[in-house]
């Protein structure tokens, strides 16, 4: 087996105090708190990661490093994934425990919509503690024993659905429970979410 060396260290998401900065740099001052997506350079598993300004915003001062460097890839790719769903609409959220699910459970439960949460059984407590309120369910169906966004419509009862968001690596499995008119989002790492 062939040794794989990367010539930078991983992790987009970088979340931190600014030790120090570049010639004409204005924005930001050695001491600011920021986070970001540092997509071109990585480095967010290093003690220390470059930057450049337009990858940076300042941190939200209610959060700290590590809660800020969650937001910027997951954040990102669920407000997307959910930016036309509406109150009352049935969302199904294939990967609902992971990063980017765990926000899209969030952002629907603000808007009112119903959520059906699929991913492993193991996550099933976390997806509820994700914030069900008085005005939204979420329902929860584990992946276990090769569970599929579609058998868990099959299991809610077969409502229709208005969108799905999928995280996974399976294709495009999971699109067959949207009504007529819904719509099929379908997102990796680094990719964008239409």
């Amino acid at each position: 087996m062939k040794a794989v060396v990367y010539d930078r260290t991983l992790g987009w998401d970088v979340a931190g105090v600014v030790d120090d900065v570049g010639p004409g740099v204005t924005r930001f001052l050695p001491g600011d708190e920021v986070y970001g997506d540092n997509l071109a350079l990585k480095g967010g598993f290093a003690e220390y990661a470059l930057a450049p300004v337009s990858a940076l915003a300042d941190k939200p001062a209610g959060l700290t490093s590590a809660e800020a460097s969650t937001i910027p890839q997951a954040g990102a790719s669920a407000l997307q994934g959910v930016r036309t769903a509406v109150a009352a609409s049935r969302v199904l959220i294939n990967g609902a425990g992971g990063g980017s699910g765990s926000f899209a459970i969030q952002l629907c439960a603000q808007l009112g919509a119903h959520v059906t949460g699929v991913d492993n059984a193991a996550k099933q407590e976390f997806m509820r503690s994700a914030g069900v309120g008085a005005r939204w369910q979420v329902s929860v169906r584990g992946r276990v024993g090769g569970h599929t966004a579609e058998s868990a419509h099959r299991r809610c009862g077969g409502r229709e659905i208005h969108r799905a968001i999928n995280r996974g690596t399976r294709g495009e499995r999971g699109a067959s429970p949207l009504r007529a008119a819904g719509r099929f989002v379908r997102g990796r790492a680094g990719e964008d979410l239409h």
